[in-house]
């Protein structure tokens, strides 16, 4: 997974710098991410979100494309949507999946 920091501004004031100011925990990532189902199966996909680690909210965002997988996965398509909520102290996350997996008959 790669993080990119949104950078700080060079010379920004007012609203527009608050803003951003308030917003400049949050990074943006791309990845890989490989989904095991119960059967043992997989699932591969490509993935890109969000983070925002505290001192911000905690929570994360992200959509993993599907590129195939093994089994009756291997050519497997479709797209989720996670939406979490980080707990840092603990290390653990809660929220939700939602999407579709589409594989051939």
């Amino acid at each position: 997974m790669r993080l990119a920091q949104v950078p700080p501004p060079a010379a920004r004031t007012g609203i527009r710098a608050a803003l951003f100011l308030a917003r400049r925990s949050i990074s943006f990532f791309t990845g890989h991410s490989i989904i095991t189902l119960k059967s043992g199966e997989k699932l591969f996909g490509t993935d890109t979100g969000t983070l925002d680690l505290p001192p911000g909210n905690g929570g994360f965002a992200s959509l993993i494309t599907f590129t195939g997988g093994t089994g009756a996965m291997a050519n497997a398509t479709g797209q989720i949507r996670l939406r979490s909520e980080l707990d840092a102290v603990s290390g653990t996350t809660s929220g939700d999946y939602i999407g579709t997996v589409c594989r051939p008959q």
